[in-house]
């Protein structure tokens, strides 16, 4: 394992290539052993998909539970506060160029999954922390970084699976090396495709003051003011030999809040138990991969608690502490997730008015551009207004209420808008499948219901609008319906979706009339014969080939 030291007197590791080449062989007889070389159906790929994850899981924690020095972990701890350094001072940017951004991304979260298994162990301390002990273990390190690497390839590339028909397949080299592959298009465009999402994530709107509003929900719900929980942090870490390193009893937390900024002991419990992951609460390895937004886990929780010869202790970073409370307050309060442990009545109102404001922030960057744009809309529709004032209500089962509705190009336009968690992969990606297509109340059935009422409405909606621009001249009746999402950050499902589902900047060019769907040709040989593909919304489907003979 290489160890990278940048300007700054930082260590970054990664992985090297004859870790691949030990364990490549490996796992390749055994899936030949055990599945064959194909072809394979979607049914087998599955299978092979949760057979090579769970060989790497299983090698992955059975490094971890041969590893029972308290400073390997120090060291990986070390590490993982030079991460959150370089992302606080330089957001998704990898600051060596051996590790481009999306390996720098990968390469925190396998440090967090090692922080978090840690809790589990039985830890002895033995050893010192050195940078020379590190040096030692470069071999351990580089095997986890390889194994942990393929554990989340494998987690994305069975989201795949369910975002995309047909999508995966097992090839062999000539030297039976496996290796996945997308079959027919889809490696090209799903490249294509996620290149384009920081020109959609620029347009994003952001709370302006999640980190202030938390401050006062803290001092005002949970009696414990942010600077001062900071503030016994760094005085515990400066009063020990130890530093970063320092290991204490977990109680020492509140009670050095108490001593030194006056907190009830129990107002200072709350707060760190709420900030705190051990054996109780951790999940286990496959859980902490599959369920990237629950909250215990150490991105959400900095007081790590290990046992040390024989004794629980707590372990937190500064660095840590700080991406935990950023994490909570950009990605967690505003979807309704919190700590678990600071639930009170004040908090859950804190929460409640932070999860109404995340809706407001996107529907009101909606509102702004109808109004740019001099479009002829209504928000917040709970009822169709008339001429008499005997107005329909709409709040119901049969309909619901409706984020948007508006002309443009002669189509009424039902638009729901979704401030959805911001997603980053695969893995992620999945969970906005769940709620746009697969789940019970799934958004789809939702504003499939509303195009159907409305659509049945048709003259109504028509003396809504009347109603509403005072022009009882108004003609609607002849335009079709429409049903739209807005959302804030891209998700993947946005191009395969029943109902297309727009960011910000996609709805920008629709009502400038400037929104193209990309279609993607792509020419491939076969002999004497060529398949053209024209690559049209859905993307993501099973493709019907024109077969040209040129003979």
């Amino acid at each position: 394992m290489p160890i990278y030291f940048t300007p700054e007197g930082r260590l970054v590791a990664w992985y090297q290539k004859n870790t691949i080449e030990k364990y490549r062989p490996i796992i390749s007889r055994k899936l030949i052993d055990k599945y064959g070389k194909g072809p394979f159906d979607e049914a087998q790929i599955n299978k092979i998909l949760f057979y090579t994850l769970d060989w790497y899981q299983q090698k992955f924690i059975k490094i971890l539970q041969n590893e029972n020095e308290l400073t390997f972990y120090q060291g990986l701890f070390l590490l993982h506060e030079f991460s959150c350094a370089f992302q606080q001072e330089n957001p998704n940017v990898s600051p060596i160029k051996e590790l481009d951004n999306k390996e720098f991304a990968v390469y925190r979260r396998i440090l967090k999954l090692c922080l978090e298994q840690a809790c589990d162990l039985k830890l002895v301390s033995s050893r010192p922390s050195s940078i020379e002990y590190l040096k030692e273990k470069e071999d351990v390190i580089d095997q986890l970084l390889y194994f942990g690497d393929f554990i989340f390839a494998c987690s994305n590339l069975l989201a795949e699976q369910q975002l995309i028909e047909d999508c995966i397949d097992l090839k062999f080299t000539s030297d039976n090396q496996f290796y996945f592959d997308h079959k027919h298009y889809y490696g090209f465009l799903i490249t294509k495709l996620m290149d384009s999402f920081k020109s959609h994530i620029d347009m994003a709107v952001t709370g302006k003051n999640d980190l202030n509003d938390f401050i006062a929900a803290s001092k005002k719900c949970l009696g414990v003011e942010y600077g001062a929980a900071v503030g016994t942090i760094k005085a515990i870490h400066e009063n020990s030999e130890s530093g970063k390193f320092t290991l204490d009893e977990w109680f020492i937390y509140p009670k050095n809040l108490e001593n030194l900024y006056g907190v009830s002991y129990e107002q200072g419990s709350t707060f760190f138990k709420g900030l705190t992951l051990s054996k109780e609460n951790k999940m286990s390895l496959q859980d902490a991969v599959y369920k990237p937004h629950n909250l215990n886990k150490y991105l959400y929780r900095p007081f790590l608690i290990w046992n040390v010869n024989g004794k629980n202790l707590t372990f937190v970073g500064d660095r840590s502490f700080v991406e935990s409370i950023m994490s909570l307050t950009t990605n967690a309060f505003g979807w309704n997730k919190y700590p678990i442990e600071w639930e009170n009545p004040c908090f859950k109102e804190f929460i409640k008015n932070k999860v109404m404001y995340n809706d407001k922030i996107l529907e009101d960057e909606a509102e702004k551009l109808l109004k740019t744009y001099d479009i002829i809309f209504d928000r917040n529709i709970t009822y169709l207004k008339k001429w008499n004032g005997q107005h329909i209500n709409i709040d119901n089962e049969e309909c619901g209420e409706i984020d948007f509705l508006f002309i443009h190009n002669k189509k009424i336009i039902i638009a729901d808008s979704k401030h959805q968690i911001a997603r980053y992969d695969m893995n992620n990606f999945k969970n906005d499948r769940a709620y746009f297509e697969t789940n019970k109340k799934s958004y789809n059935k939702t504003i499939k219901r509303k195009l159907t009422y409305l659509t049945s409405k048709i003259h109504e909606v028509q003396e809504h609008f009347q109603v509403l621009t005072n022009n009882k001249d108004l003609r609607i009746e002849t335009f079709s319906f429409e049903g739209i999402f807005i959302i804030n950050t891209p998700t993947f499902i946005m191009y395969n979706n029943e109902y297309r589902i727009h960011t910000l900047k996609a709805f920008k060019e629709i009502l400038e009339n400037k929104f193209i769907d990309q279609v993607y040709k792509l020419v491939i040989d076969e002999g004497d014969n060529q398949k053209i593909l024209d690559i049209n919304y859905p993307y993501f489907k099973k493709t019907s080939y024109k077969v040209m003979d040129f003979e």
